[in-house]
């Protein structure tokens, strides 16, 4: 992926999901688009209090690039808002870290985070897990590629 285009794709994702901003909703879909130019990022999801499962897209002159899908939940035993937050904050603070095709570890809020990726920013795949006191509170699958 070219610099530019990965620099807007991390700055897409600090300034919505995890800015903590609320989405649209769409045909019940939570959605956050953003345009600079001619790159558009778009973030579609559904959440049903614990699972999620969602789509985000690059777009260049109108057409699709790039996609990442994922799947995820809060565990039932934790505080879905108190995980979300903190997933927020650790997404925001460290956007060109996560959810691509790296390991990244970090404590948080109580919580440790970790994602595991194989890949590169153009195809990945992983999973980032959160814990506290070693006992699984959220879990997300992803995988990513270039759309050609």
């Amino acid at each position: 992926m070219e610099s530019k285009t990965l620099d807007f794709l991390i700055k897409s994702r600090q300034s919505t999901y995890a800015s903590g901003i609320k989405p649209k909703i769409i045909d019940g879909a939570n959605v956050y688009t953003i345009k600079d130019g001619d790159l558009e990022y778009r973030d579609v999801y559904y959440d049903q209090h614990l699972f999620f499962q969602g789509q985000e897209v690059l777009i260049k002159n109108g057409a699709p690039i790039w996609s990442m899908s994922y799947r995820g939940a809060a565990i039932e035993d934790f505080d879905p808002g108190e995980v979300f937050t903190v997933l927020q904050k650790l997404i925001k603070e460290n956007a060109d870290k996560v959810r691509f095709g790296d390991f990244f570890e970090k404590s948080e809020g109580g919580y440790n985070y970790v994602s595991k990726g194989e890949g590169n920013s153009d195809e990945f795949k992983g999973r980032e897990e959160m814990y506290q006191n070693k006992k699984l509170a959220h879990w997300m699958e992803y995988f990513a590629g270039t759309i050609k």
